[in-house]
Formats: structure tokens, sequence, C-alpha cells
């Protein structure tokens, strides 16, 4: 199997901000590594449903995670924040199940909005 890890700087340093998460978003954050290509987040432990699905790739020069049944709010807020609003692709189903976003980060900004909404929903829940 090929190695997966990323060999972009921005990605490399993006990857381990999002599995730091567990520690800065909450005590119930659990960012789980399926492989060496593919994270989860899940924010009310390690039995909660997934609320960032993340697939790595060695070239990618951004991350494209698929944000799980993300409210209005949250679609506005990171289309608000992100560089580009046209990087939060919304409403996008994955394998044809649920309601979700596809979100594109290809910087520091964009990636402190995310966590910022996450961070939000996990307050309020």
């Amino acid at each position: 199997m090929a190695d997966a890890s990323p060999q972009d700087p921005f990605v490399q340093r993006a990857l381990v901000e999002i599995e730091g998460w567990a520690g800065t978003l909450g005590s119930e954050v659990v960012v789980e590594s399926v492989g060496a290509a593919i994270r989860r987040v899940k924010l009310h432990g390690p039995d909660s449903p997934q609320v960032l699905f993340l697939r790595l790739t060695p070239t990618a020069t951004y991350l494209e995670p698929y944000f799980n049944e993300p409210t209005n709010d949250e679609v506005a807020a990171l289309k608000a924040g992100f560089s580009d609003a046209e990087d939060v692709i919304f409403p996008y189903l994955r394998g044809g199940r649920g309601r979700g976003a596809l979100l594109r980060l290809r910087n520091a900004s964009d990636l402190v909005t995310l966590k910022a909404v996450l961070s939000q929903r996990c307050s309020s829940q």
C-alpha cells in the first residue's frame, strides 16, 4: 500500500492541528485514525456519529473533509469565514447518504473557521 502521508506543508500542519482537536475542542472529542489515510472526528465520545470525515492523499495541496449534517447557521458561518465561499459546497451528498457539506480547506484561516464552527456545536449540545 502506498504511503498516504501528505507531502504539502500546509496539509501536514492542518492534519496535525485536526488531530489535536481532541484536546482543545472538548474532553469528549475523538479524532480516529483509520489506517494512514482516513480521519474521523466525533464530538461526543467514540460511540457518537462522526461529524467530519477526511481522506488523505499524498499529493493533496488542500484538505477536503466532509461535514455531516451541518445546520443552515453552520453553513452560513463556514461560507462567511472561508477565504472563498465557493469552497463550502452545500448540499453535498456523499454516497447518496445524509445531508452534508464538502469543504475545501486551503489555508489556516479556513481551518480556524471550521474549528470555531465545531467548537460552537460542542458547546451547544
